[in-house]
């Protein structure tokens, strides 16, 4: 698959990089695909488009608004627009999480601090 669009300025709440990598986009979706090491976090985060999580790998702690699961490989989560959300992975375990925005987002700079910040 062509790399779309690499957005290395993305951090989790430890303040490391997340590697987030645009996989695919066209007008009404893109798909993206990001990793989390052992203890790393993204969000919470609050997105102005529906996503979807599809775990590839490894276990993430998924929160949604006030609720908390543990993902499973193969798991898919809907997360509705404008709802609070963070994706964490748990200590010793490397998560691979596949994501797909309808309608598709914008990646703009002044996206760049507004939806990744400490709990």
């Amino acid at each position: 698959m062509k790399i779309v669009h690499r957005n290395p300025w993305l951090r989790s709440i430890s303040g490391k990089e997340v590697d987030l990598q645009y996989l695919y986009e066209n007008k009404s979706l893109q798909i993206l695909q990001f990793d989390l090491q052992p203890g790393e976090s993204m969000g919470p985060k609050i997105l102005p488009c529906d996503m979807l999580y599809y775990v590839v790998e490894g276990n993430p702690t998924i929160r949604l608004a006030e609720d908390k699961m543990i993902g499973t490989k193969g798991m898919l989560v809907e997360c509705p627009a404008h709802l609070v959300h963070s994706i964490s992975s748990n200590v010793g375990d490397t998560i691979q999480v596949l994501g797909i925005k309808v309608p598709k987002g914008e990646k703009k700079e002044h996206f760049r601090n507004r939806f990744f910040y400490e709990m």
